[in-house]
């Protein structure tokens, strides 16, 4: 997250304008841009939508904040800029900045970054990077792979595919329904909340509940501080599970048959339920928290649940 926030002070500078706007103008430009274009937006604050289509056009619509210096639309070679410049210093609670609707090739490769925007983001085949720091993100059917962060904003991703990461320190992180080939969700004082295909997940929380509804998997990593965790996956040949809680409950679900060698311990007055068989959690020496190891069919995945101060439920 310290690249968000370095943005939030020093914004960027760089880009030369080939258009200047009068204070809250409305905007209407269009151009001509490749099928794989990279497109860079950056704006301060408001909001933007930006929507992907079948046109090898780029267009942008909406209101410009009625503080900003300049408005840079501009092609370089294969690089789409789109920068609403805003004086370094001043004093920009006179409005809520710009209102944006953005227009591109779903094939773009979109970089997003603002300081408190919000983006929602929608139908794109290229790869989406989007970063605030304390906007909202939405996203919706981007399908090669994104890379969302906010400081103290939500995300929310509805029909993702890809390879994912999901990160907001102090926000919900939310994933419906991706279809992913990795996926990486963080939090630092909000909850995770996936559904997702992926096969290789992690997921850490502080301060927050991870929730997590898994297809099959074939690597699964958590670490949870003050938070519970719960999950429902299917276990892949040879799948690899760790899951780290302190002062939280674990529930884990298994669906389908086990194969697995199971290592669970609570420590720290936490204890272990097992609903998978009969076995039952032995007491620690010093009866300040419980152990379980279990052989499952073939043993083939293996699965390593620890917890201090929680309780470890283990059901099918």
């Amino acid at each position: 997250m310290n690249k968000l926030i370095q943005m939030a002070i020093a914004g960027t500078l760089l880009l030369v304008p080939n258009l200047v706007v009068a204070k809250g103008q409305q905007v209407n430009q269009q151009l001509e841009v490749p099928t794989n274009a990279r497109v860079v937006i950056d704006t301060m604050r408001g909001k933007v939508d930006v929507q992907g289509t079948n046109a090898n056009v780029a267009k942008v619509v909406g209101t410009i904040d009625e503080n900003a210096e300049d408005f840079i639309f501009e092609l370089n070679g294969n690089t789409l800029t789109i920068h609403v410049k805003m004086p370094n210093r001043g004093n920009f609670s006179n409005n809520d900045g710009n209102d944006l609707k953005i227009s591109l090739p779903n094939t773009a490769r979109v970089e997003a970054q603002s300081v408190s925007a919000d983006f929602n983001v929608n139908a794109f085949t290229g790869s989406v990077v989007v970063s605030s720091v304390s906007g909202d993100i939405t996203a919706t059917r981007l399908t090669g792979g994104a890379n969302l962060e906010t400081v103290s904003g939500d995300i929310e991703g509805r029909n993702l595919a890809g390879e994912l990461t999901l990160q907001s320190v102090s926000g919900d992180v939310e994933d419906q329904g991706s279809d992913s080939s990795r996926a990486t969700y963080g939090t630092v004082s909000g909850d995770v909340k996936a559904t997702t295909n992926a096969r290789v997940v992690r997921a850490e929380a502080v301060s927050g509940d991870v929730q997590l509804n898994l297809a099959s998997v074939d690597s699964l990593h958590i670490n949870n501080v003050s938070g519970d965790v719960e999950v429902s996956t299917a276990l892949n040949e040879r799948a690899r599970v760790n899951v780290e809680t302190v002062s939280g409950d674990t529930t884990l679900k298994l669906r389908g048959d086990i194969h697995a060698d199971i290592d669970a311990r609570a420590s720290a007055g936490g204890d272990i339920v097992n609903r998978l068989n009969q076995v039952k959690a032995e007491q620690g020496k010093y009866g300040m928290g419980q152990s379980l190891k279990l052989e499952l069919g073939e043993r083939s995945s293996s699965m390593s649940l620890r917890s201090v101060s929680g309780t470890i439920v283990l059901e099918k």
